[in-house]
């Protein structure tokens, strides 16, 4: 067969490039993935009660947010692989902090370590003070950038896709261990489920997107990731309910990664290459900016309940209803935008 029209074979070296990064941004996500299947679990060694468990995520998203855009100017003017590798060297010593922690103090101070570890490797950089952006010479973040609608959509589609996701997942980890009663190895195996849709997302979006746009196709896979989470509102406290979480988390989480190559190519889509670190890390701060403001909000609603179940279920339309109307806003708002894959 020949190689379709337009397409450019990738060399050795880009290869193993990509397959760095791709592992990179692997450990990154196995990273947050295994800490919030054993949250609860780690919450009762280090003394942390149900209402606080949150601040072990929010205490990781602040950074990674609050430092993503410096880090990634900082790799745009003085070299992306310098940051990136040091950057992956103070995630493996905050992870190594993290496993032999026995109280809070160290866990958090090592959470908040591996967050700024994460703000490296993105890359990022953080203006969200435009006055001295102005003056600046090499400002963080150029003003025109952020006055581009395809920036400003692609980011707030981000920040709904991340921060609803997350508090998704926290609830249904609680739901899981505390009200189901499994532990956290049998929690990782039902996650493993939706982790499998997340995978073969990632393979079809593109092509999706490719063909219909990023437009239409970031709508409907919102649609998707909010309305597959609607059901999860029936959960009752027998594990016969399993039968209607693991196929809603797979085919809402189809969803969740589509969104998210959709919101990613709006965003970036119309920037160049000399701003490509600052674009990125806008979308990445926005992604952990989501986390910090996703797992309190909805942990918050949850906590308006003395009883879990009933605090999961308000807390699960908190997050439905969000969805929707961020979805909304969005159909009204990108019908303007223009560009090759939009």
């Amino acid at each position: 067969m020949t190689r379709a029209e337009g397409t450019i074979a990738m060399t050795a070296r880009q290869r193993l490039i990509a397959v760095l990064l791709l592992g990179s941004n692997f450990m990154l996500s196995v990273d947050f993935s295994i800490l919030n299947i054993a949250l609860p679990e780690v919450g009762r060694a280090i003394g942390l009660d149900l209402a606080n468990l949150a601040w072990v995520m929010t205490v990781f998203a602040l950074p990674a947010a609050g430092m993503s855009l410096l880090f990634g100017r900082l790799g745009d003017l003085y070299g992306r692989r310098r940051l990136f590798l040091i950057g992956l060297s103070l995630l493996a010593a905050a992870s190594l902090l993290g496993g032999v922690s026995t109280g809070p103090a160290a866990l958090l101070a090592a959470r908040a370590l591996q967050g700024m570890a994460v703000a490296m490797t993105a890359p990022a950089a953080l203006a969200l003070f435009i006055r001295i952006e102005r003056r600046a010479t090499a400002p963080l973040v150029a003003i025109g950038m952020l006055a581009r609608p395809s920036v400003r959509w692609g980011n707030l589609a981000v920040l709904i896709i991340f921060s609803m996701e997350a508090g998704l997942v926290f609830l249904m980890t609680l739901y899981i261990q505390a009200v189901l009663r499994f532990g956290p190895l049998a929690t990782g195996l039902i996650f493993g489920v939706p982790g499998l849709a997340s995978a073969a997302a990632g393979i079809f979006a593109g092509r999706i997107i490719a063909r219909r746009g990023a437009r239409p196709v970031l709508v409907v896979a919102l649609l998707v990731q909010g309305g597959l989470t609607a059901p999860l509102i029936l959960l009752g406290t027998e594990s016969t309910w399993l039968w209607l979480l693991i196929p809603a988390l797979f085919v809402g989480f189809l969803g969740h990664i589509t969104a998210v190559v959709a919101a990613t190519v709006i965003a970036t889509s119309e920037v160049g290459d000399a701003d490509a670190g600052l674009a990125t890390g806008l979308v990445t701060t926005s992604q952990r900016i989501a986390v910090t403001i996703g797992i309190p909000i909805l942990g918050a609603v949850m906590a308006l309940r003395a009883d879990l179940l009933a605090g999961i279920h308000v807390a699960l339309v908190v997050d439905v209803l969000l969805t929707l109307t961020v979805v909304a806003i969005l159909s009204a708002g990108l019908i303007r935008l223009h560009g090759r894959y939009l």
